[in-house]
């Protein structure tokens, strides 16, 4: 029998076929020397990382995401107000002193911990209420717009730009506050002004 994959994913095709090829050959050791091999597995590394920030009195600190490729493993984390490389840097310790522990990784991986660069999509609504009046590019299936992000809440941002239309032969300009809820966007970025 032949599952049939939706998306063309790497990962899943390559534990599909791991699974399919060692039927009833230890299938536990075959997937975790897949994910081993071609894709650090990334669960339960947000629980970690935010008991770290509760125990360390870090309120101010969350997590973003987490990423496996290869043998490295990138941890992106955040702060109202930017994250400083002290706290990426004692991060970075606490999770390795972890995965050494457990080797749940082997005994060689990379790890890296930061915050997720300015040019990095927002995910949280945490981070769009950090950049409020900063420049935002945001991609929907309706449309792309770019302009200056005025409001952010829990469920949704407020974008301000300007239109122009013409009327009557001259050009006129509207300046549009745009109402966009999170489940909406499908990419935003802050822009870089220099």
């Amino acid at each position: 029998m032949v599952k049939r994959i939706q998306k063309f994913d790497f990962q899943q095709i390559l534990i599909y076929l791991c699974r399919e090829s060692f039927k009833g050959k230890g299938t536990k050791s075959s997937l975790f020397y897949l994910n081993s091999r071609y894709c650090l597995e990334t669960g339960g590394i947000k629980e970690i990382v935010e008991k770290f920030f509760t125990d360390n009195a870090m309120e101010n600190c969350f997590f973003v995401d987490a990423k496996g490729s290869g043998k490295k493993l990138e941890v992106f984390v955040d702060k109202d107000g930017g994250i400083s490389y002290d706290v990426c840097r004692m991060l970075s310790r606490h999770l390795e002193s972890i995965f050494d522990e457990d080797k749940r990784y082997g005994e060689s991986y990379i790890l890296d911990v930061s915050s997720p660069g300015v040019g990095s999509p927002l995910k949280l609504s945490r981070q769009y209420r950090n950049n409020v009046g900063r420049t935002i590019a945001v991609k929907t299936a309706e449309a792309k717009l770019e302009g200056i992000l005025k409001e952010a809440d829990e469920n949704g941002c407020t974008i301000e730009y300007t239109l122009e239309t013409k009327v009557d032969g001259k050009k006129k300009k509207e300046i549009i506050n745009h109402k966009l809820n999170y489940v909406d966007i499908i990419e935003a970025k802050i822009k870089i002004s220099f």
